[in-house]
């Protein structure tokens, strides 16, 4: 009986002293900064990502779904205090070359965003950071003619968070990334033909239905998690009801033309934007996200996307880089699909 106790001791202390060491390891990147963010293949928008490793014990604390959802979490939080840009680049330590600098460009390879300020501070309307403190290293001089010229746009963001965090590698392409073959696709997952939906080989995970199943056999019995019906309409209102079957990490993306920032069906709701959500609310409890370090949102945003406490967080990158964001109408009346790639 006494080893039998003694035996008993022995195992709890063990996954004791191993669940301490995987909540140590959540916001250890220490390992990841040690290897090359860069592959040093040169494409259009700069080097490309190397593929990242976890060391041995975070490799094991990865077993755990909510580990590693944690874990994400944690790889989007740090890359967001480093209040990078908007920029059409693969790695955070890749600068837009000086050519492209002179080009004075506002789109296209390469570029990043010049967006004014739009925070309500001393440098609202300035082109500076919206979260810049004006000193040491976050003066308008500063950001202007080094950090602004260094950042992530949103599909290239959320491959990295989940290549830098957990070592899964994924392509940067939106429209590969959803699971599309073509830019151009106008179909969302309600609207699939009867082979060859969306398994491009290159997307993550598989798309959720709305219930909070994944699909089997490309198909969804209660329909897919999209605002997009099967005659490719935005006639689906999803409710926190269905917001409770998203889990923290699940990537989402945004079906709308170039000019449809209403959830108005005026054209191919092709995918133009991609985020993660966080499963946190904005607020001031103990899983929630204050307001004071919520982004604000693009001009024609603006009005419909003020931050509020009790609004859904998401993370992503737009307007000036990394951030956390409300999910206000613009996410929430334009959602293509949802990939869920921790299971």
């Amino acid at each position: 009986m006494l080893k039998n106790y003694k035996l008993m001791l022995i195992i709890s202390t063990y996954f004791t002293v191993a669940a301490a060491d995987c909540k140590l390891q959540i916001s250890d990147f220490s390992f990841q900064n040690q290897q090359p963010f860069s592959s040093y293949a040169k494409g259009k928008w700069g080097y490309k990502a190397n593929q990242f490793s976890l060391n041995s014990e975070q490799q094991q604390c990865a077993t755990n779904p909510d580990w590693s959802r944690q874990r994400l979490l944690a790889a989007a939080d740090y890359w967001i205090k480093q209040k990078l840009n908007y920029c059409h680049h693969h790695t955070p330590d890749f600068r837009t070359t000086d050519r492209q600098i002179l080009k004075q460009q506002t789109t296209g390879d390469e570029f990043c965003a010049n967006n004014l300020n739009l925070a309500n501070n001393q440098f609202n309307g300035q082109q500076i950071r919206w979260n810049y403190s004006g000193v040491g290293n976050e003066t308008i001089t500063n950001w202007q003619n080094n950090k602004m010229w260094y950042g992530f746009d949103c599909s290239d963001f959320t491959a990295w968070l989940y290549n830098f965090g957990l070592g899964i590698f994924f392509t940067p392409s939106i429209y590969l990334q959803a699971g599309l073959i073509a830019v151009d696709d106008g179909r969302s997952p309600n609207m699939q033909r009867s082979a060859g939906n969306f398994q491009n080989g290159m997307a993550p995970g598989k798309l959720l239905c709305r219930d909070g199943s994944l699909e089997q056999n490309e198909s969804c019995t209660s329909g897919y998690f999209s605002t997009i019906d099967k005659n490719g309409l935005k006639t689906i209102q999803l409710t926190d009801k269905d917001y409770a079957h998203l889990n923290a990490g699940d990537l989402m993306y945004v079906g709308a033309t170039q000019h449809d920032f209403n959830g108005l069906a005026n054209g191919q709701n092709i995918v133009t934007h991609a985020y993660m959500w966080t499963g946190k609310k904005i607020g001031n409890g103990i899983n929630q996200v204050p307001i004071s370090i919520i982004a604000p949102h693009k001009p024609y945003e603006q009005d419909s996307c003020k931050p509020q406490a009790g609004q859904w967080v998401i993370i992503d990158s737009t307007y000036q880089g990394p951030d956390y964001r409300a999910f206000c109408s613009y996410y929430s009346k334009n959602i293509w699909g949802v990939r869920r790639v921790i299971r």
